[in-house]
């Protein structure tokens, strides 16, 4: 879960503008259950791309209840926040010689007002070469990931509860 550990010790967030349109900080989200309900409504959708409606309302239930979803390395977790009101997340976990982006979320009605494009920006502050698995279904976000210097590498078929989904592999030196 996360701490109050300083996230400046993987992002060099001094270089980004964390005043427009939001704060970019690191806090306690699992705890905020407006944004987790938003955050669990953005992921059922995402899986329902893959696996239809039900099915999605089952892995996103899995996944809450094992927690699995939330746990995420404090140092690594950013969150977005608009008048003290968390609107997004973004989060990395650190792999051997290079950073998988894990996480990155905008509360819907949030969303088209850069915040995501922030927090991108934040997370491309690391020190390795970033990696992401992007949904097919979401040509919106390869383009975003794509705008920040990403290029695809490879599309990837993951297993995740026996269900397969295929994922454009980007990356960034």
């Amino acid at each position: 879960m996360v701490s109050n550990t300083d996230p400046s010790t993987i992002f060099e967030l001094d270089s980004i503008d964390t005043g427009i349109p939001a704060q970019i900080t690191q806090r306690d989200w699992v705890q905020d259950e407006a944004f987790v309900s938003a955050l669990r409504s953005s992921w059922h959708s995402q899986y329902a791309d893959y696996t239809g409606s039900v099915v999605a309302a089952n892995l996103v239930e899995r996944a809450h209840a094992t927690g699995e979803i939330y746990d995420h390395n404090a140092n690594g977790t950013l969150v977005a926040t608009l008048n003290g009101q968390l609107v997004g997340i973004a989060a990395v976990r650190d792999i051997q010689k290079l950073f998988l982006i894990t996480l990155l979320e905008v509360v819907p009605e949030h969303q088209g007002k850069g915040i995501a494009s922030q927090l991108l920006n934040a997370i491309c502050t690391v020190p390795k070469p970033l990696l992401v698995h992007v949904s097919i279904h979401r040509p919106w976000l390869k383009k975003l990931y794509a705008k920040q210097g990403f290029e695809t590498l490879a599309p990837e078929k993951i297993e995740h509860y026996g269900h397969p989904m295929i994922f454009d592999v980007m990356g960034k030196a």
